[in-house]
């Protein structure tokens, strides 16, 4: 038995946060903001019907994300079978050795700042399995692989500045500037990263120090051997990848919203409007895409399927063996996005139940308070795996209550639903990383709370004086 539960540590974490919540349901009555003023609800009780059903309107509110980590496996199963993927890795891990730290330092900080500006969270999880394999592959940890790659994308989502889905939305419902207090919110992206790289340092300098041979490629899921071939051609497979690097840069990134530019709107507009006689091919062939800049999640998987197919061709993958990569791939993300089904699960409950803005009720005033507004956000975030809905839940309120506070609002919010993030069992990509990699929620906690404690210090600091000085 306690093997089971140690092996199934993650689904016994989220499945207690889903009873957690179930049972605030039965004694927190919801509610709604209505500017300054708070309407109390009935009790919103779930029920063993509501709860299960819970689970399906997950997979229904959230079924992008979900779809989109199943096909990020269906990719990796199928390039890896690549002699091109193959050489690849060992070549980068051989890059790798003996140069940890400034490899990890970078990767990480990459990573961050492509989350802190991007529209979509999730597309930071593009490279991330083979960032994990080449860093396994170089006998590096398991620890140091997740806080490389998951990890900062809680630093982004922390630093958040342009960048993210919840925050776009939160900025919508607080119908207000996403760029309040821009500079400060690149400073917290800049001491979050800076503290954490310290954090990495020192761990990965202990394993390295560590006499005992780390050898943990075996717990990857996408690991591979080298390649059969003694010559191989490299280039085809990193063109093809630099191409999914360049249009997430490119897609994910509101270049016209947030930076003005619009070179990227006109060439849409230009190519879709190509026409052979009366028809618009081009429009035909690519469908209902968007310009650069205004992707959503599902737009990204259309260059996947390319771009494996091309792979295929390239490298002689036979068809039996595509089809079996597409399907190992599936099969070796499913646990992963069931814990992501999951931990929406808990938003659905909090969606029909909304106790969050009683909740907030209960801890704040008419007078502004940084720390009060520091527990009340984090609480928020921790049921709400969608940012943005927190701003409509109490975006109201605090958009009345607090108007010459938006500044720090704009700051204390965002990065208090990153750092929940970071922690909270409902955390839907900590729970897809910790499992994808092969972590127990215990030993994520235990490796990480020293960090943690550091950080809400400092944030907390931050907070007062953006507010008493």
């Amino acid at each position: 038995m306690k093997k089971l539960f140690k092996e199934n540590d993650l689904v016994k974490v989220v499945t207690i946060a889903i009873l957690v919540t179930l049972i605030l349901t039965w004694i927190i009555p919801g509610g709604a903001f209505s500017g300054t003023t708070f309407t109390k609800t009935d009790l919103v009780r779930t029920g063993l019907s509501q709860l299960s059903l819970s689970v399906i309107y997950a997979v229904s509110f959230f079924l992008q994300q979900i779809v989109y980590v199943l096909i990020l496996g269906a990719f990796y199963g199928v390039i890896s079978l690549t002699n091109g993927y193959k050489e690849l890795v060992t070549r980068c891990a051989k890059f790798v050795k003996g140069k940890e730290i400034p490899v990890v330092l970078i990767v990480s900080g990459l990573i961050a700042l492509f989350v802190s500006l991007s529209s979509q969270v999730f597309i930071a999880m593009l490279f991330i399995p083979f960032i994990i394999t080449v860093l396994l592959r170089s006998n590096l940890d398991k620890k140091t692989a997740f806080i490389a790659t998951f990890g900062s994308i809680f630093v982004g989502m922390i630093g958040a500045t342009y960048g993210t889905e919840g925050l776009y939305y939160f900025n919508y419902y607080m119908q207000t500037d996403i760029t309040k207090e821009i500079s400060m919110r690149f400073g917290i992206l800049a001491i979050v990263y800076i503290l954490f790289s310290l954090f990495n340092i020192k761990h990965i300098k202990k394993i390295l120090a560590s006499k005992k041979s780390i050898d943990e490629s075996k717990d990857d899921k996408f690991a591979v051997e080298k390649s059969s071939k003694k010559k191989v051609k490299v280039w085809p497979m990193v063109v093809l990848l630099a191409v999914v690097a360049i249009f997430a840069i490119l897609g994910y990134i509101r270049w016209e919203e947030q930076f003005e530019i619009t070179c990227f709107t006109k060439f849409h507009e230009w190519l879709i409007g190509l026409k052979i006689g009366d028809h618009a091919i081009i429009s035909y062939i690519l469908g209902n895409v968007t310009a650069f800049g205004t992707w959503e999640l599902y737009s990204i998987l259309a260059v996947l399927l390319v771009v494996m197919i091309i792979a295929t061709i390239i490298y002689r993958v036979s068809l039996d063996d595509f089809i079996d990569g597409i399907s190992d791939g599936i099969s070796k993300m499913i646990k992963p996005a069931l814990l992501m089904t999951l931990g929406y699960s808990v938003f659905v409950l909090i969606y029909w139940s909304p106790i969050v803005p009683t909740i907030t009720n209960w801890i704040l005033s008419s007078k502004f308070n940084p720390f009060l507004v520091t527990i009340a956000s984090f609480i928020s975030s921790v049921f709400t795996a969608d940012f943005g809905y927190v701003g409509y839940s109490v975006g109201s309120f605090l958009t009345s209550a607090y108007a010459e506070n938006l500044n720090q609002i704009f700051v204390i919010y965002p990065a208090m639903h990153g750092f929940a993030q970071m922690i909270a069992p409902t955390s839907v990509i900590l729970l897809a990383g910790l499992s994808y990699v092969g972590i127990s929620y215990k030993d994520w906690m235990k490796h990480i709370w020293k960090f943690i404690v550091a950080l809400l210090v400092i944030l907390i600091i931050v907070f007062a004086l953006l507010t008493y000085m």
